[in-house]
């Protein structure tokens, strides 16, 4: 039936139709009739003969002005391949961008939705691993000969929480600085801001790092999940030391200091967003908000979101759309919304959205990125994973160590994870934008065609919802960079 259908997928705004044509990756605004007509073809069991079969001049115009620029192809990849398969040795021999070590697996607080609670999530829990200096020495030495070809070093620090160890930190910074010398140097952190002293803040104002803080809004909501080890919230302790630095720092906390608010499906999100914006502490503040991850969950474990939740979300989305349209200035024009995560996934859309003839014959869906290009994780013990979001305990993930190197083989498996779905992948039409890794394809060790296939769906709709709202914005003029909408219509 495959080679019955184009690569097509219809929708709608609530103004107008659209068609997405993968082979393409292009999309056209299409008249309501036109619209029912592809509906039909769709339907039936061969697009093409059915497409022949229909006498309206309008849409036999269409349909024959849109074939000879080459929209419907019947093509399929015939090879799901990431195209940087036969490249990893070469690309992660001498190109690695980013390490981060975890200097440590112990955390002062226990944060229930945390991936390392053993509450919702199959992976390593709070131990008393600490990293080595030997480790610490080894993962710098090994980022250093694996980075020549890098414009920059990018080192960060990851727990646990990574205050706990800042001696160790600290001599990782001053190595790191006496081996590198013509190389600019990042440092990123992510902390849960409880243990910050002036000797600590004072060092990465000195060695410019950038600062990622967990705060997930106003203090009862807070609360309910950032607890430290003896129950007690973590809200005060945070808050009293953002406003300290930020007092004493405020040029850096401007320019270097971010914060994250992991957004549970219960909580009042308006309370949240609110809370940032009426607070002038985070007047200038870089705001993300992100879910409760989904990925690794335990077979029990679920996250339910309720419908207010959903309304408020889209509300918060909606609110973004109409800052970028200039109609909503919020306090912030650069923040209308803290939850700004859909107008990036919009706007990464409209980047990626260019033309092509057809799809290569060799590709791999969108998705899985090449661990090292973005992220390389060295855990406590001198493993390699892909990243701080896979669960380190699976075999799957692991891609190597201080002792034995790189496994360059297995990175290729993660990063074709598609092959474990390739005929289904094939002849999806959100191909290109497909946004799965390998992080979601794991289940007991292994890597899971039925676990990838069971996201397919909402990656899809996700896709879809993508797509209208990208619609949405050139139809109010909006400015992505490069104009890619094509328009047919009756006139």
């Amino acid at each position: 039936m495959a080679n019955n259908q184009p690569l097509i997928h219809l929708f709608s705004t609530y103004r107008f139709k659209y068609m997405y044509d993968a082979n393409k990756n292009q999309i056209l605004k299409i008249d309501d009739v036109i619209f029912e007509y592809l509906q039909d073809c769709v339907s039936s069991k061969d697009f093409y003969s059915h497409a022949v079969s229909i006498k309206d001049e309008m849409f036999v115009n269409f349909y024959t002005r849109s074939k000879n620029q080459g929209f419907f192809n019947p093509h399929r990849v015939k090879e799901v391949k990431h195209p940087a398969s036969d490249m990893i040795p070469h690309l992660l021999s001498k190109g690695l961008n980013g390490v981060a070590l975890q200097v440590t697996q112990m955390c002062n607080l226990r944060c229930e939705y945390c991936p390392y609670s053993g509450h919702l999530y199959v992976n390593r829990q709070h131990s008393g691993k600490r990293m080595s200096w030997d480790i610490a020495k080894k993962a710098i030495d090994f980022y250093i000969a694996h980075s020549p070809n890098s414009y920059y070093i990018d080192l960060a620090f990851y727990g646990g929480e990574p205050l706990l160890e800042f001696e160790l930190i600290k001599k990782c910074v001053n190595y790191i600085e006496n081996k590198v010398n013509d190389k600019e140097i990042k440092y990123h952190i992510t902390t849960n801001a409880t243990l910050l002293t002036d000797e600590m803040i004072e060092f990465f104002v000195k060695h410019n790092f950038q600062l990622l803080i967990s705060l997930d809004g106003p203090e009862e909501i807070h609360n309910r999940f950032r607890k430290f080890v003896n129950g007690k919230g973590s809200f005060q302790k945070v808050i009293h030391n953002v406003r300290k630095y930020k007092h004493k720092y405020p040029d850096y906390f401007s320019n270097k200091v971010m914060f994250n608010s992991v957004i549970n499906p219960d909580k009042a999100v308006t309370c949240i967003s609110d809370f940032y914006d009426l607070d002038s502490t985070f007047a200038d503040a870089i705001i993300n908000a992100s879910p409760v991850s989904d990925s690794s969950l335990k077979d029990e474990a679920k996250i339910y979101s309720t419908s207010d939740y959903n309304r408020s979300i889209q509300f918060e989305n909606f609110k973004v759309i109409l800052n970028r349209l200039g109609l909503y200035d919020g306090v912030s024009l650069q923040r209308p919304s803290i939850f700004t995560g859909n107008y990036e996934s919009i706007r990464e859309l409209s980047n990626t959205l260019t033309p092509l003839k057809k799809l290569p014959d060799s590709f791999h869906p969108g998705g899985p990125c090449i661990p090292g290009l973005k992220k390389f994780f060295i855990s406590v013990d001198g493993k390699f994973l892909p990243c701080e979001r896979v669960n380190e305990n699976s075999a799957a993930m692991n891609i190597g160590n201080l002792d034995e190197g790189i496994n360059f083989e297995q990175i290729v498996r993660l990063i074709n994870v598609g092959k474990l779905t390739e005929k289904n992948c094939k002849n999806c039409w959100a191909f290109l934008h497909c946004s799965q890794c390998c992080a979601h394809c794991e289940q007991d060790g292994e890597l899971s065609a039925e676990c990838r296939l069971k996201r397919c769906r909402m990656i899809k709709e996700n896709v879809e919802s993508d797509l209208q709202a990208y619609c949405f914005y050139k139809e109010f003029g909006y400015d992505f960079g490069i104009e890619k909408t094509y328009y047919f219509s009756r006139s």
